[in-house]
């Protein structure tokens, strides 16, 4: 009777946990978002609103590799202008992902060259969201002698 008993306890817990599992799910955005901040204000940007173009270029990796790659995604700098984020000679912006990497990365590069970009597709394919979803999106820094600034898992942007 007791062994039962626990079968059912057992079997009722696995039940609920499924459903919280469910209802977790269906409350999420299907899409993912990035938040962008300066000292004065704070604006979340769904990946949906970003107007893409393709563009490719070669990253080096910490050991001297290099990789062509084609992506879609958008320039750094459109994103913060077109959010009315105002970036001068001496500002930083500092990226942070889902796990907590951060990389920073001067206004410089980011107002003059076509060098930082968002990008959502990597060589044909989404890229993926940090729990393996696919919805996501990484830094892409070019021109860089290793990739430690392009920073994948995308979730916030901080001018300073």
């Amino acid at each position: 009777m007791k062994k039962k008993i626990f079968t059912v306890t057992v079997a009722i817990v696995l039940a609920l946990a499924v459903v919280g599992v469910a209802i977790h799910k269906i409350g999420q955005n299907e899409t993912s978002g990035i938040v962008l901040i300066s000292e004065s204000e704070q604006v979340e940007i769904s990946l949906d609103e970003l107007t893409v173009t393709d563009f490719s270029g070669t990253i080096v990796n910490g050991k001297g590799e290099t990789f062509e790659h084609d992506f879609s995604g958008i320039l750094l700098r459109d994103v913060l202008i077109k959010n009315g984020f105002i970036l001068d000679q001496t500002s930083e912006v500092t990226v942070t992902s889902a796990d907590n990497y951060s990389a920073t990365i001067l206004a410089d590069e980011i107002l003059n060259y076509d060098k930082v970009y968002i990008a959502t597709v990597c060589d044909g394919e989404q890229v993926e969201g940090i729990e393996g979803d696919s919805y996501g999106a990484e830094i892409v820094v070019f021109g860089d002698k290793d990739s430690r600034r392009c920073v994948r898992y995308l979730m916030k942007v901080e001018v300073k």
